[in-house]
């Protein structure tokens, strides 16, 4: 994550740079420069993953049933960034983490590749698995009510998968000695992203948002779709401060052909989140 987190940090002290030399005068519902928000969600997401090649994972399993790994999260990290120049103009970064880990003792057989253990094993599981979302956008219409907003931008997804095994297993066909053995994988894909954003202000201190952001390709390398919908609503106790809830779903399946990483994986997650958000 240290290759996104580099432009991610430039670009936040460019848009703080913004906020710190923006007109005091009051805000509006749309009349931000910049916009900082954080918040927490509850998350309930499933996954399946199945990674080939050296030290893979192998064969796909869902993660929550075979590995115990829960499919509930609380209080699940967001942080957003954005600032608005040129009127009509937006550039915005959003992350979410959604690590977790587990013990469990195997209840049926299991194998990846090279790789066999039986059930009554140990396996201690360990995923991480993160969302970085960059992106500009363009308001088509914007007035005292309304904003519609195309949106385009770079999404990155980031997975890290290890599995460490202890029991009855065996490693190309011969049993390990020790009786332990590991697989990992992990996948960062920068992939494109396209959208609609709109906001309605109900009066101007209370707005609500729904945004939709869709991805799909198919090639003999990547084959798949990324769908992010999500609904919200402010409320701007002061012109530079904002309470707000909403909801989130999201939904990718994809399948990768490439030299540096072969397999797929189905991964999706919903929850509601609270947030707080300062606007300059």
């Amino acid at each position: 994550m240290r290759l996104i987190f580099k432009p991610g940090l430039v670009l936040c002290c460019l848009l703080l740079s913004v906020g710190v030399h923006a007109e005091k005068e009051p805000v509006g519902p749309f009349g931000e420069k910049v916009l900082i928000r954080v918040g927490g969600m509850y998350v309930n997401q499933d996954t399946r993953i199945r990674m080939e090649g050296d030290n893979g994972i192998g064969i796909g399993v869902d993660f929550e049933d075979f590995f115990k790994l829960e499919e509930e999260l609380n209080g699940v990290a967001q942080f957003t960034v954005e600032g608005h120049f040129a009127e009509r103009h937006r550039l915005g970064i959003m992350y979410y983490n959604l690590d977790r880990s587990a013990s469990s003792v195997l209840a049926q057989d299991w194998e990846g590749e090279d790789l066999q253990v039986s059930a009554g094993a140990t396996a201690d599981t360990k995923l991480g698995m993160s969302i970085f979302d960059l992106s500009y956008g363009y308001a088509f219409i914007q007035d005292d009510k309304h904003r519609l907003e195309g949106t385009v931008g770079l999404f990155w997804a980031s997975m890290d998968v290890s599995l460490d095994f202890r029991g009855e297993i065996l490693i190309e066909g011969t049993s390990s000695s020790g009786g332990s053995a590991n697989a990992k994988s992990s996948l960062h894909a920068p992939l494109p992203m396209f959208g609609l954003n709109y906001d309605y202000a109900i009066n101007p201190r209370w707005l609500v948002g729904v945004d939709f952001k869709y991805f799909s390709l198919r090639t003999n390398v990547v084959d798949g779709a990324i769908v992010m919908v999500s609904a919200d609503t402010r409320y701007y106790f002061w012109d530079h401060f904002e309470v707000g809830g909403g909801l989130t779903l999201f939904d990718t399946s994809m399948t990768i052909n490439a030299d540096s990483f072969k397999g797929g994986f189905d991964w999706s997650f919903w929850g509601p989140q609270l947030f707080l958000g300062a606007r300059f």
